[in-house]
């Protein structure tokens, strides 16, 4: 997570960019630090902004995806 172009904090997934060989308490630890940031930028604290982005980009997800290319309207079949 970055501000103003600057990293302030960091959950490193070396694995493919999708998993980690840390243990798991370092990067929970991590990935709570994140998630209390992401409060401090702004992000409600009623949700989990990293869970949410994970399933936004799930393909079994309807009506609209987060995709490489852009947010993607499954309805219409389209990118929007």
């Amino acid at each position: 997570m970055t501000d103003g172009g600057k990293p302030v904090v960091e959950v490193i997934i070396s694995i493919a960019g999708l998993m980690s060989d840390a243990p798991l308490s370092e990067v929970n630890d991590a990935l709570e630090k994140a998630k209390a940031q992401a409060i401090v930028m702004g992000v409600s604290s009623e949700i989990d902004p990293f869970m949410t982005l994970s399933f936004l980009s799930l393909p079994v997800i309807p009506e609209l995806r987060i995709m490489t290319k852009g947010v993607f309207d499954v309805s219409e079949q389209k990118y929007i």
